[in-house]
C-alpha cells in the first residue's frame, strides 16, 4: 500500500473514506466436477455483499483465477474481506495446489477518487 489508504488486519480490508473502485484477482483450485461457487467482496461490518461472482466448472483437477470489479464509498471504519463460498462437500480452495512450487495470493488493487 504505498498511499497508505488501506489498514490489512486478520485478512480483512479497512480503507480510508473515499470512493473507491477495485480489481480483485483471485486464483483457485478445485478438484471436484461440477462445482459451483461463489467468489465476492463483502462488507464485513455492515454484513452485506459489494460485488459476487458465480462460477460452475465442470472439470476436475482445474486451476484458474478470476476477476471481480466494481467499486464502493468507504467509511474509513468498515472491514472488508474477499469470500469463497460453495455448495458443502467442495473441494475447493483460494489460492493453488499444495504441489505447485510457487505460492500465488489472492491480489486486491483499490483506486481511491480525490475527494
Amino acid at each position: 500500500d504505498p498511499d497508505s489508504i488501506v489498514v490489512i488486519s486478520t485478512n480483512r480490508l479497512i480503507p480510508i473514506s473515499g470512493k473507491y473502485v477495485f480489481n480483485i484477482i483471485v486464483p483457485i483450485f478445485q478438484n471436484n466436477e461440477g462445482s459451483e461457487y461463489v467468489v465476492y467482496l463483502a462488507n464485513m461490518t455492515a454484513g452485506s455483499i459489494v460485488a459476487s461472482m458465480s462460477i460452475t466448472t465442470t472439470e476436475g483437477g482445474h486451476e484458474a483465477q478470476w476477476t471481480l470489479t466494481g467499486g464502493f464509498t468507504a467509511n474509513g471504519t468498515d472491514e472488508y474481506a474477499v469470500l469463497l463460498k460453495g455448495h458443502p462437500g467442495m473441494d475447493v480452495m483460494i489460492g493453488e495446489a499444495v504441489n505447485i512450487l510457487a505460492e500465488v495470493y489472492t491480489q486486491v488493487k483499490l483506486h481511491r477518487y480525490a475527494n
